[in-house]
C-alpha cells in the first residue's frame, strides 16, 4: 500500500474504539450540481463521508466499481435501500456526535434530505448486544490501509462501505444456553477463542476471510443502536472492491453452498447500501474521481 494513499484517506476510516456515534442517510432533494457544490465546500470534521449511486447517476457520471446495493435473496433476503449520501460520524461522547451530525446535516440541507439518524453507541467493551465481541479479525495497521483503501489512480486513498442496519431478537438468543450460543456465532463467550471445532453454520465460518477462494478481508467500523424496545448493530465495512462484501453476503445468506448463517435466526438486516467514499484535498473531499 502506497504511503500516498494512506495520507489521502478520511482519517475517520482508521477510528477505533469510538464511544458513540450516528449514521446519517440522505436522498437527492435538489438539482445534482447544487449537492456536488455543497459536498466540494463541505467540512466533514473528521465524520466519513460516503457518496451512492443515485448521486452519481444523476450527475451523469461514473465511479468505477462503484453500484448501487442489490437486494440479496436467498434462504434469508438482505433489502437494498440505497441511498445517495451516508455519513458516520464517531466521537468520544454523545453530545459530541450529536453536534458533528447536526453540523453536516445543516451543510448540506437544501439538495439533499436527510432520511435516516440512527445514533449509535458503545457496548461494554466493543461487544454486540448479542454479548459477543464485534470486529474481533479485523486487519490492523498497513494490513487494514492495504484491505480499506484504493491503492492508485484517481482514487488513491478512496473507499467503498457496505452500510447495513440489523435488528437483533435478543429475547429469542437468550433463552439457548451458552454452549447453544457459542455454536451459532462459533465463538466462546468466556473468552472470546474461536472454537476449532465451530458448526460449518456458526457465524464466524459463514464469515471467515480466509475461506474463500480469494481473501475476502474488510475492516469492520460496526456500533450498536437502539433502546431497550427495538435494538441491533449497524453493519459497516470497509474494503477496495465491493465484490469482497458481496461474496460475504451471499455465503451469508446460503447461495454459495446451501448453509445459511446460524446468526440469521436472531438478527435480520433492515436496510443495505454501498457507498464511495472519496480521498481528501486540503481538507475536503476529492471528488476527481467522480468521472
Amino acid at each position: 500500500m502506497e504511503k500516498k494513499a494512506i495520507a489521502l484517506a478520511q482519517p475517520g476510516l482508521f477510528v477505533e474504539g469510538a464511544v458513540a456515534g450516528h449514521s446519517l442517510e440522505w436522498t437527492l432533494s435538489g438539482d445534482p450540481r447544487e449537492a456536488l457544490a455543497a459536498l466540494a465546500t463541505l467540512d466533514p470534521a473528521g465524520a466519513i463521508i460516503g457518496i451512492g449511486a443515485p448521486l452519481v447517476a444523476a450527475l451523469e457520471r461514473r465511479v468505477d466499481g462503484l453500484r448501487p446495493f442489490p437486494e440479496i435473496a436467498g434462504s434469508i433476503t438482505m433489502p437494498s435501500t440505497q441511498n445517495a449520501l451516508w455519513a458516520y460520524v464517531m466521537d468520544a461522547t454523545p453530545g459530541e456526535a450529536f453536534a458533528r451530525a447536526e453540523s453536516l446535516e445543516r451543510q448540506l440541507r437544501g439538495p439533499f434530505a436527510l432520511v435516516e439518524s440512527l445514533p449509535l453507541f458503545r457496548y461494554r467493551d466493543g461487544r454486540d448486544l448479542t454479548g459477543y465481541k464485534d470486529g474481533t479479525a479485523n486487519p490492523e495497521g498497513d494490513d487494514a490501509a492495504a484491505t480499506a483503501l484504493i491503492a492508485d489512480g484517481a482514487r488513491a486513498g478512496g473507499s467503498f462501505a457496505l452500510v447495513q442496519r440489523y435488528v437483533h431478537y435478543r429475547s429469542r438468543f437468550s433463552r439457548l444456553s451458552e454452549a447453544e450460543r457459542d455454536d451459532v456465532i462459533g465463538r466462546r463467550y468466556a473468552d472470546n477463542e474461536e472454537m476449532e471445532e465451530a458448526p460449518e453454520t456458526s457465524h464466524v465460518r459463514r464469515t471467515d476471510q480466509e475461506g474463500y477462494d480469494e481473501p475476502a478481508f474488510m475492516v469492520r467500523r460496526s456500533m450498536p443502536w437502539g433502546d431497550l424496545r427495538t435494538h441491533g448493530l449497524q453493519f459497516v465495512a470497509f474494503v477496495n472492491d465491493l465484490d469482497i462484501v458481496e461474496r460475504v453476503l451471499h455465503r451469508m445468506c446460503g447461495l454459495i453452498d446451501g448453509r445459511t448463517d446460524a446468526l440469521l435466526r436472531f438478527t435480520a438486516a433492515e436496510t443495505g447500501g454501498y457507498y464511495y467514499c472519496p480521498p481528501m484535498a486540503d481538507g475536503r473531499l476529492d471528488l476527481s474521481g467522480l468521472i
